[in-house]
């Protein structure tokens, strides 16, 4: 169990939606 999930989660999500609707 991480300390910060949320953190790594957010970022990940952040980078795949970029990819996918970069504007």
């Amino acid at each position: 169990m991480h300390a910060f999930p949320d953190t790594s989660f957010f970022l990940i999500w952040l980078h795949f939606l970029r990819q996918e609707q970069p504007f």
